[in-house]
Formats: structure tokens, sequence, C-alpha cells
């Protein structure tokens, strides 16, 4: 490296130790100020869960949806050339 390089990369750094940088927080600063999710009882996460099954005409009208999407996917595919 010359001579010339070598004190320009110098007085780069130089100017740039000189810099004063923008008061940003962190990530560790904005987690702290949002908190922590409350925490919940499993039995009752379990209990929600159960509520939301599946019953056979719901079963029956998702198989007919698929059963729709993939004819309609199946006749796209034909149309390309």
């Amino acid at each position: 490296m010359s001579s010339r390089a070598l004190l320009a990369v110098l007085l780069m750094a130089a100017m740039a130790a000189c810099a004063t940088l923008p008061d940003v927080p962190g990530p560790e600063t904005a987690a702290r100020d949002t908190g922590y999710p409350d925490l919940q009882p499993l039995d009752a996460l379990l209990a929600q869960a159960t509520e939301f099954r599946i019953d056979d005409s719901d079963r029956q009208s998702l198989q007919a949806r698929a059963a729709a999407l993939q004819a309609r996917a199946a006749a796209l595919r034909r149309l390309q050339p």
C-alpha cells in the first residue's frame, strides 16, 4: 500500500472516531419496554383447543372444496403450453 493510501485510510479512521453516534435504543431496550406476555395455565388452553374440532359436515365441505380446487388446477395445467 502506498504511503498516500495509508495516510488516507488513517485520516478517514480518525474522522470516523470523532463522529457522534445517535442514541438509538437496542433490541434489548425495546423488548423491556413492551413487556412479556402473561403466562396461561395449560389446562385452560387445552380446553379451548378441543372446542374447535372439525365435525363431519365441515370435513365433507373441506373435501368438496379440495376436490374443486384440484379440478381447477388440472384444468389450468391443461391450458399451459
